[in-house]
């Protein structure tokens, strides 16, 4: 950006003359990647940005804001070297010196990132592939709101990967016609194993093209090392040029439209081991990728622009089928971790306690099925399959027929699939039997650990709440139980603390599908004992950044008036109310306790952190801490004041201090980073501008790369990086700019929800034990934030002046401009002398008129002085805006009056 001090400067030497041609004084920078952001100073320029006509290089640029001395535009991605120049109704001017188009970058550790810089299309919802298989966001809202079970609908129908196939251009495959067959052959694989293993409820379609040579050659696409690093694999500085071409390839080559599918697979044939990556950063929907020509690469200039984004799989044409099932799975299953570096991550002793051989997250080439936790969250068991039992403090004990999964699903009603004990919502409990194929066709548990003379058994499973980069909040799979086999009759998996035992008391009531009778008893403590009895919690925050235990009120405070935004009930959601700049508002946080005892003493903190931000690098600043007392079972609402000092974007946090005796205390915290904007039209409504913190969780330097999505046809999204490096624990501070293309009434889709997302790679290093490979890499989240634009028209509200009492009430009367009806304004009230405040609400008539009455109750004749003020802050068409003050001295009765009526 220009200096501002030399912008100044300039401006008292030169004032603008609002008749005069416009000039270019300076632009700045003077070089950059295509669609890169630009300021033009200078004067003469008009002060509509559609009234200015601005080209850089040739290519027609989109005026961002626009004054009489300065501009701001995005450069086209077509953009070339050359000129910038202006075009007003006044004449034209061009700049000083010539644009030059720099090259576009890799994420090379010197390099950030280039720009987001795209216009939507669609309507701009984002729903992840899980959610869509859930059969869509409503049946989501009827879900309890445990971490655990949000997601405990089923994957049904069918889910559509394109699979393209390519090859850098100095590696070949010997033969493309067996190579594309061999990769049919795997996909077949997958499609069979998602059948089996969801009773035929999921089918994994994927279409698979041809291979195709890229631009490069081996070496840009693949890095043999360093091992830390997570190599031999994809250089990550490539994996975008890879998504780009594939995605070209597939639309502009082979004519498959991309919005049809769910996931891109990329298959690349390398000729060497590469780990894979997946389940990282989502592909689109911005893909672009423009290099030139030159004697060891082919030119490219890919700018695509889907409707939605999509899952992404990125792997070597050498990978085993359950490689290719395992990244497949991450877009279906909730965020778990069963490897030993995830464990660790998220604070959990114990190498030998990994799940990961019992499970396709885990050790996927040994082509385990999923374990309780994932395989209940699939939702693929009927519900007489799956018995839940809560622990609690009375005496337990109870025999289960468990069958293992098969081919076809138990009908039999005294039998069933899946146990879950549920000790609280940080931590379960699963049983479930296990079986191999033997001389089936089943495509599961083919090398499932077993004892020798077994083909199956029992198994149990741990599943507690935890986090990882203080802010992806997990689930981490353990073995409860000692073998790191199936167990067998007479072996035993036990939890002392809470005096569970799991008895194996028959291991073949029937041999295929193996049944085995399982015992579960328990019973407390004779001493009273509040260690692992019971569990503090706050929903963590989804997909969209939000969280339902954390909100906003403004006054006047519910259920006087309604949440800006609530769902059918009336509960708060995506943060409730907008805050008001300058008065109390209410930050409320919903504290849960699981289990069988009472918490006391439950210290609660609110924070606040700005600008709000990607990643946590734990520099939150406290606001406010409470004591509470919950009951077991039970939630209370806790409530800070908050006084925004500052016209700033702000994420909220709730932590509770962890107690000793909770189970979990990786649930302690949530956050709450949704905002809402009302852009402002007086012709087409103006960009919003939100600072956004992206902030490295890591103890040491780190890529960080971001997503954009959920930008609609009809608004313009920018933001400066696509990937940043950060050093240990710091920040970026860069600025979302979201555009609105057209006015109000002509787009197609009212409301932009745009959400920017972090993730940091993930390497593990511990390989399979099937074949020693080490499995493949991805990406971590480490948080995001959701901004929501909703352009409003420019207003005006007036409050007519000289207010009559009329003996202990007074009624002001005001107006909007323009004049519209059904608009909610706030009316305020200022004692001037008690520095106190009330409220009143009202609505616009037809002609955009309103009226608030106050009642003044008081014990003996007095003077009063009171300023009255309106607002419109959450209107449904008219922007924000601030009235006229009005004041008014005013005798009242010694009576009490009535109220308002």
């Amino acid at each position: 950006m220009l200096d501002e001090y030399k912008q100044e400067l300039f401006l008292s030497l030169y004032p603008p003359n609002k008749d005069c041609r416009p000039h270019i004084v300076e632009f700045s920078p003077w070089s950059a990647v295509p669609s890169s952001l630009m300021v033009i100073i200078g004067h003469g320029f008009a002060p509509r940005r559609e009234l200015n006509t601005v080209t850089v290089g040739g290519s027609k640029a989109l005026v961002v804001t626009a004054e009489r001395h300065r501009l701001v535009v995005i450069c086209s991605f077509q953009v070339k070297n050359g000129p910038v120049h202006v075009k007003t109704h006044d004449g034209d001017a061009t700049g000083p010196r010539d644009f030059k188009v720099l090259s576009w970058p890799r994420p090379t550790p010197e390099i950030d990132g280039p720009p987001y810089s795209f216009e939507g299309a669609g309507v701009g919802i984002q729903v992840d592939l899980r959610t869509r298989l859930s059969d869509g966001v409503d049946k989501l809202r009827d879900v309890p709101l445990s971490p655990i079970r949000a997601l405990a609908v089923p994957k049904l129908g069918t889910a559509k990967v394109l699979c393209v196939c390519g090859y850098p251009r100095d590696t070949p495959p010997a033969d493309l016609a067996a190579a594309k067959a061999d990769v049919q052959s795997k996909c077949a694989a997958v499609t069979k194993y998602y059948k089996q293993a969801s009773y035929n409820q999921l089918n994994v379609a994927i279409d698979v093209t041809g291979y195709f040579k890229m631009a490069n050659n081996l070496d840009r696409y693949y890095m043999d090392g360093p091992p830390e690093y997570g190599y031999p694999n994809f250089d990550m500085a490539a994996l975008p040029q890879i998504w780009a071409e594939c995605a070209n390839y597939a639309i502009n080559k082979q004519g498959f439209n991309l919005n049809n599918y769910d996931v891109l697979m990329i298959i690349m044939h390398l000729g060497e081991f590469v780990r894979a990556w997946g389940a990282g950063p989502q592909i689109g929907p911005s893909i672009i990728f423009p290099q030139n020509a030159s004697p060891d690469q082919d030119a490219l200039a890919i700018d695509i622009t889907l409707t939605k984004s999509l899952g992404e799989i990125t792997l070597g044409s050498d990978a085993d089928w359950g490689r290719c099932a395992h990244e497949f799975g991450h877009n279906i299953v909730p965020p778990a971790g069963l490897l030993s570096e995830d464990l660790y991550a998220g604070g959990f002793p114990g190498e030998d306690a990994t799940g990961a051989p019992f499970d396709l997250m885990g050790d996927h080439d040994s082509h385990p099925l999923f374990s309780g936790y994932n395989i209940e969250n699939l939702g693929w068991f009927t519900g007489s399959n799956v018995r839940v039992f809560d622990w609690s403090a009375a005496p337990f004990s109870q025999q289960v027929d468990i069958v293992a999964h098969g081919l076809i699903q138990n009908t039999n009603q005294s039998r069933c699939h899946l146990v879950r004990i549920q000790v609280s919502s940080g931590l379960e409990y699963y049983i479930e039997v296990r079986q191999r194929p033997g001389s089936t066709d089943q495509a599961f548990d083919t090398l499932l650990p077993v004892p020798n003379g077994k083909d199956g058994g029992v198994v149990v499973t741990r599943c507690i709440n935890g986090t990882v980069n203080n802010n992806e909040n997990i689930q981490l799979i353990t073995l409860l139980q000692a073998s790191g086999n199936t167990l067998s009759m007479g072996e035993v998996a036990a939890d002392p603390l809470r005096t569970i035992l799991i008895t194996v008391v028959d291991d073949n009531i029937q041999a295929r599908p193996r049944v085995c009778k399982v015992k579960i008893e328990w019973a407390q403590p004779v001493a009273p004992t509040p260690r692992g009895t019971f569990d503090l919690w706050i929903k963590p925050w989804g997909s969209d950044c939000t969280t339902p235990d954390i909100w906003i009120d403004r006054n006047p405070y519910y259920p006087e008036e309604n949440y800006d935004r609530q769902d059918a009930t009336g509960n708060p959601v995506s943060g409730g109310d907008a805050p008001r700049l300058g008065e109390i508002n209410r930050f409320s946080a919903r504290i849960r306790n699981s289990g069988t005892s009472d918490a006391s003493n439950v210290i609660t903190t609110f924070y606040v952190n700005t600008p709000p931000g990607i990643g946590d690098s734990g520099n939150w600043t406290p606001l406010q801490t409470k004591t509470l007392s919950i009951q077991a079972g039970k939630d209370t609402v806790a409530t800070a004041d908050w006084n925004p000092p500052l016209d700033q974007h702000t994420c909220l946090q709730v932590a509770i201090v962890p107690q000793t005796g909770e189970v979990s205390v990786g649930n302690n915290k949530a956050q709450e980073n949704v905002f809402t904007f009302l852009a402002v039209q007086h012709s087409v409504a103006g960009p919003i501008e939100l600072p956004v913190a992206v902030r490295n969780p890591l103890k040491k330097r780190t890529l960080i790369w971001i997503t954009l999505d959920g930008v609609p046809e009809g608004f313009y999204v920018y933001f400066p990086r696509r990937w940043v490096y950060l050093e240990a624990l710091s920040e970026q501070i860069l600025e979302l700019l979201v555009i609105p293309l057209r006015e109000v009434k002509d787009l197609k889709t009212k409301t932009a929800n745009v959400r920017v997302q972090g993730y940091v790679p993930w390497h593990y290093d511990k390989p399979q034990e099937v074949n020693k490979l080490p499995v493949g890499s991805t990406g971590r989240y480490i948080g995001g934030i959701k901004a929501i634009v909703s352009p409003r028209i420019g207003s005006k509200i007036t409050l007519q002046p000289n207010p009559k009492p009329d003996a202990n009430r007074v009624t002001v009367s005001g107006n909007v401009t323009p004049p519209t009806a059904a608009q909610t304004v706030r009316v305020d009230m200022t004692w001037v002398d008690r520095k106190r405040k009330d409220y009143r609400t009202a609505q616009t008539n037809a002609n955009g008129g309103f009226t608030a009455t106050f009642a003044f109750a008081v014990e003996t004749p007095q003077e009063v002085v009171v300023a009255f003020q309106a607002h419109i802050i959450n209107a449904a068409t008219l922007a924000p805006a601030d009235s006229n003050i009005v004041h008014l001295s005013a005798k009242v009765a010694p009576s009490e009056p009535k109220g308002p009526s």
